[in-house]
């Protein structure tokens, strides 16, 4: 999803005297202020129309409302946006025969709605249409000025070098205590959100987001046992289970007090395929990190469609084999990894992690398959396994 701020621009599609408007006037008025303009003839996506049509209108930062024609469903968008409190945002407009003081006003024709009648709106006609410009322009350069930025909107880079760095020279010393290489790495972090929480609040929110399908759960945080209970720190809360308290693992996840998640750990493969990547497992484990995410930022009252940052890097995969044992078949040749690290990067959402689950973990799987002769597992059974993942989650949280 692009981040450059945008103006939807709601109007009677199909009329040509609307579409020399829109190509003319509201295109040229919107790029010059530096906004991207959208109309959903033009810009949908290939999703639900009714679906693309919320979403601009929730994401724009002006929106121009056409009333030309009166057209029911310009009525029923302009009802959205006033059901979100966008007043503000919104710019009305429509040709001068609209209005009944105009001299080609007819009492049979079109008009605008007595429930919008009210309101300031600015009437074109096909004679003056560069003092409309003008005015349009000056009118969205105002509204613009009223407008409140996005909460807590990130003009920096969303994590600090020297502290990622700190954290994972300390990961790499205990690793090398229990003799382990191979590590996954993920960085989850809202892109313009910005969270105040306690400590206390991260230690209950952490290990109510945990999930224990897999049976050892990815940010791991174990409050019950006085040596394994995670610990405070000025800017959050750090969980560590060292291999040698439980032997075959290591896992430390740091919980940040403004809501960011570093997570760096072990391969489950570990276990039994020390030089192999079982794709599987890495199926699985990257829907509970999802799935992980989705339930921490719900918990912390993240908007649903508030978008999130995800990094997931592997580490230590040089003259690793993908090996297929868990799926009971071997490739029809090896596949081995000339490179030691791989690195995928995802935004998504809360609510988009619910609707589009499989397609993620194919995203952030990408990057550590193709390093194996160009793997790409067979999309109808990666989403097998997704979805038995949720199937097996839902099963265990109704016991």
């Amino acid at each position: 999803m692009e981040n450059k701020r945008i103006a939807f621009v709601i109007m009677q599609i199909g009329n040509s005297e609307l579409d020399k408007i829109y190509s003319e006037i509201f295109i040229p008025v919107i790029k010059s202020i530096n906004l991207e303009p959208k109309r959903i003839d033009q810009d949908n996506e290939g999703k639900l129309l009714k679906k693309e049509i919320t979403d601009f209108i929730e994401r724009a930062d002006i929106i121009i409302a056409d009333l030309t024609n009166e057209r029911p469903n310009c009525y029923l968008e302009v009802g959205y946006a006033m059901g979100l409190d966008k007043f503000k945002n919104l710019i009305f407009t429509a040709r001068e025969d609209h209005l009944p003081t105009s001299m080609n006003y007819k009492i049979d024709g079109p008009k605008i709605h007595f429930d919008l009648s009210g309101y300031d709106i600015l009437f074109w006609d096909s004679l003056h249409l560069e003092d409309f410009k003008t005015k349009l322009t000056d009118r969205i350069n105002r509204r613009l000025l009223i407008i409140s930025p996005r909460p807590m909107e990130t003009v920096k880079p969303l994590w600090d070098d020297i502290w990622l760095e700190q954290q994972r020279k300390h990961v790499s010393e205990n690793l090398k205590k229990i003799n382990y290489i191979r590590r996954m790495e993920s960085l989850i972090s809202p892109v313009h959100w910005n969270f105040n929480l306690s400590q206390g609040e991260l230690l209950e929110i952490a290990s109510a987001s945990q999930i224990q399908t897999f049976g050892w759960p990815i940010g791991i945080v174990i409050k019950d046992v006085p040596e394994l209970k995670p610990i405070p720190k000025s800017d959050g809360i750090i969980s560590e289970i060292n291999g040698t308290v439980f032997g075959d693992t290591y896992d430390f996840s740091y919980f940040k007090k403004n809501g960011q998640i570093f997570i760096s750990k072990s391969l489950f493969e570990e276990r039994d395929y020390k030089t192999s990547i079982i794709p599987e497992i890495r199926i699985r484990r990257v829907t509970e990190l999802l799935m992980f995410t989705s339930r921490f930022y719900s918990r912390c009252g993240l908007p649903e469609k508030e978008l999130i940052k995800i990094t997931l890097k592997y580490s230590g995969l040089v003259n690793n084999k993908l090996d297929f044992a868990n799926r009971g078949a071997q490739s029809v040749h090896q596949r081995i990894s000339m490179e030691s690290e791989s690195s995928s990067e995802i935004e998504t959402s809360i609510a988009d992690i619910e609707v589009r689950l499989p397609e993620l973990v194919n995203e952030l799987l990408k990057g550590l398959f193709v390093l194996f002769d160009f793997y790409e597992p067979n999309f109808e059974s990666l989403k097998f396994i997704v979805d038995n993942f949720v199937t097996e989650t839902n099963k265990n949280a109704n016991r």
